[in-house]
């Protein structure tokens, strides 16, 4: 016999279920008629929001660097991640303007569709931004066919 009493071969038809952290501790796995240990996890890994199926995490983040509130000499923005892991630029300038965009990599930096979220979602422009040593250098266009802005402006963290 491959199992022992109350094992899988005695519970056919039956729903399988773990009782306990000792259960996982003392579990075998059975291949080819030989009986090995298994390990059990030390912490439970994340659950998936939407379905609750296990995800791996990422190691490093696109963008994670990015993340925080900064200061430019044009004015204040933050960028963040939303509860689906999306990398969210933001920067209000209530009453006349709220702009936002999810930054996505493009090549060596993130890139976004700002939108006027005052004015109906409508496209305000395009972002481009990275890493220089501790600041960010972001890059302008109002719209897809004019050329990036060659010098940017250079925020610091707040």
């Amino acid at each position: 016999m491959l199992c022992s009493p109350g094992c899988c071969a005695d519970k056919a038809g039956q729903e399988d279920k773990v009782e306990s952290k000792a259960a996982l501790d003392n579990a075998v796995s059975v291949e080819q008629d030989e009986m090995v240990p298994m390990q059990s996890p030390d912490v439970d890994p994340p659950k998936d929001d939407i379905f609750g199926s296990t995800v791996v995490p990422e190691k490093n983040p696109e963008g994670e660097d990015l993340i925080g509130d900064w200061q430019t000499k044009k004015g204040k923005y933050s960028v963040n991640r939303d509860k689906s892991g999306q990398l969210i630029f933001k920067e209000d300038r209530s009453p006349e303007l709220i702009l936002v965009g999810i930054l996505k990599k493009e090549g060596d930096c993130m890139q976004a569709e700002i939108k006027d979220e005052l004015n109906k979602g409508a496209t305000y422009g395009h972002l481009r931004m990275k890493r220089e040593g501790d600041n960010i250098r972001s890059f302008f266009r109002f719209t897809e066919d004019e050329p990036w802005d060659d010098v940017g402006y250079i925020a610091s963290r707040q």
